[in-house]
Order: structure tokens, then C-alpha cells, then sequence
């Protein structure tokens, strides 16, 4: 199977449900993703920071025994690992707070060589942080053009709404590099004020690039320079928690095109049937976390 790289922020996610914690994980969204890859058996590598304290060591650890890679990651030990605070409403629906003491040395790695058959993962406002961006963006581009496959996954959260315009300008870099965009309805009205995904690839994106917007469990869309097509996702009988459904169907995403063998170059030229299954596929994953406490597929 081909290599995938996720490049993205480490947390330990603290979930509280009813105000009251109850739960203690790994998280951020590209290695959510990651974890689900791994779980699933895929070459994923992992690309990112943490400390070297108690945190970022059960991070590296949970990280390995899920199969992923960690060589790519940067520790840092002037500070101590990153916490996001989850609080879930009745609809398992979560509402952050994050907590990001910034290292002294920002992702002090040096970055693999991917190609043709490779994808990267990257996305969230970790990718739109100025120094990070500066780092990783001329890795990206010079990747795609070797050949790999990139997906990107805007991620944007509400408590980063202020900065929004500052960024914008990163934010349509990686826009414009990606080869699938996926975005959640959320992600669509924060940054382009809509909810009709057609008028935001129109407006945003180029004939050769593939948008895939997701509105939680009502439907799934996809975009390409020559039709729009909607999807109904599995009916989720009792959700627990919305934390990582996104992260899996990206992982769905990335599974589905690699296990197929996809390039950049064939991307086109899927057939809509093939775009189901993966589709469909990955709503499943995505379903599955939904109904567990985990924010990635089961073992």
C-alpha cells in the first residue's frame, strides 16, 4: 500500500460531558486521523510536536502501539504538551477550548521525501499558523509535484474566528495546493459565509480539484469541474460523541484512494460509482466514531 503522511497538531484531548470530565485522549485532528489509519493497517507517518514530558510521552507511545510512525515528529521540552478541552452538549456535539504553549523551536524535523503514489494529510489551524506554514507549504509543492496526492481539511474552529481574515491569505495557499478538499458545513459558513458547496467550489477552487463537504449525518457532498453529487451517510442510531467523526472520514478518504492504488494523475478519472464506495466507506468510519467515546475507529 502506498505511504500516507499527516502532517497536523498533537493535544491531549480532555472531553467533558454535562461539565464534568470524563474522558482522557490523544487528539488533534490529522492524528486522530492517523490513529485510524494505523488501525486499519496503512504505511501512516506521522508529522508533528509534542513534549517530552508525562503527556507527550503517552502521546508517543499510544501513537506506536497504533501503528503510526512517529520518526517525522519534533519533541520539545521547554514547555509542556498542548491540552484541548471538548465539551460535549446533549448531541455529543463538542465546543473547544484550547490550551498551546509554544516551543521555543517549532517542528524541528527534517521532512521525507513523498512522490508519485505517496498522499499527504494536512490541515486545521496548525496549518494555518505563520512560521509552521512557512516550514511545511514549499514541502507540500514540491511533493505534488513529484506526484503526491494531497488532501486538505480546513478544520476551522469557531474560538479561531478572529483571526480568520489575518489567515485567510494561508488559507487560500493550501486551497489552491490541495487535490481534495474536505470540509465540514461548519467549516463552510465560518470561511465562506455559505452553505451551497457548488457556489463555493466555483468561487474557490479549480476544475481538477475534488470538494467533498460533509453536513454531519445529513448528507455528503461531492464536487468536481463537471457535476455535483449528494449523498445520504448511515443513519447514526445514538451518537456519544461527534469528537473525530470528521478525522475518520478523512481516514476513510485516504484508505479508500491509497488501498485503490490511486495517484494524482488517475484522480480525474475515477468513475462516480468508485467515488461512492469510498464515500460511503468513509461515512461509515465516520458513523462508527460517532457512536463511541474513542475518537477513531475501534481496533
Amino acid at each position: 500500500m502506498n505511504r500516507i503522511f499527516a502532517i497536523g497538531e498533537t493535544v491531549l484531548d480532555m472531553i467533558f460531558r454535562g461539565g464534568v470530565p470524563c474522558k482522557a485522549t490523544p487528539g488533534g485532528s490529522m492524528l486522530n486521523a492517523s490513529v485510524s489509519l494505523g488501525r486499519l493497517g496503512a504505511d501512516i507517518h506521522f508529522i508533528g510536536e509534542y513534549g517530552t514530558d508525562r503527556i507527550g510521552r503517552q502521546i508517543d507511545a499510544f501513537l506506536r502501539d497504533n501503528g503510526v510512525a512517529t520518526d517525522c515528529v519534533y519533541r520539545y521540552s521547554d514547555v509542556n504538551s498542548s491540552l484541548a478541552l471538548a465539551f460535549l452538549d446533549e448531541n455529543g456535539n463538542a465546543e473547544y477550548q484550547f490550551y498551546k504553549p509554544k516551543p521555543a523551536v517549532r517542528l524541528d524535523v527534517r521532512l521525507p521525501e513523498a512522490g508519485r503514489g505517496d498522499m499527504i494529510l494536512f490541515g486545521s489551524f496548525f496549518s494555518l499558523e505563520a512560521e509552521l506554514h512557512a516550514f511545511f507549504y514549499p514541502w507540500l509543492e514540491a511533493s505534488r509535484a513529484k506526484g503526491a496526492l494531497l488532501l486538505y481539511d480546513p478544520n476551522f474552529r469557531k474560538a479561531h474566528l478572529s483571526q480568520l481574515e489575518a489567515v485567510r491569505p494561508l488559507l487560500r495557499q493550501n486551497l489552491a495546493v490541495a487535490d481534495i478538499v474536505r470540509a465540514s458545513d461548519e467549516d463552510c459558513a465560518l470561511i465562506f459565509g455559505s452553505d451551497d458547496p457548488a457556489h463555493i467550489y466555483r468561487q474557490n477552487l479549480k476544475e481538477d480539484q475534488v470538494f467533498i463537504c460533509t453536513s454531519g449525518g445529513r448528507c455528503i457532498t461531492r464536487c468536481t469541474g463537471s457535476h455535483t453529487l449528494r449523498y445520504t451517510p448511515p443513519a447514526v442510531q445514538e451518537i456519544v460523541s461527534t469528537v473525530g467523526a470528521g478525522d475518520t472520514f478523512n481516514a476513510g478518504l485516504a484508505y479508500g484512494l491509497t488501498s485503490r492504488h490511486v495517484t494524482r494523475q488517475e484522480l480525474t478519472a475515477l468513475t462516480d460509482a468508485v467515488w461512492e464506495e469510498i464515500i460511503m466507506q468513509s461515512a461509515r468510519f465516520s458513523a462508527s466514531v460517532c457512536q463511541s467515546d474513542e475518537n477513531y475507529i475501534k481496533r
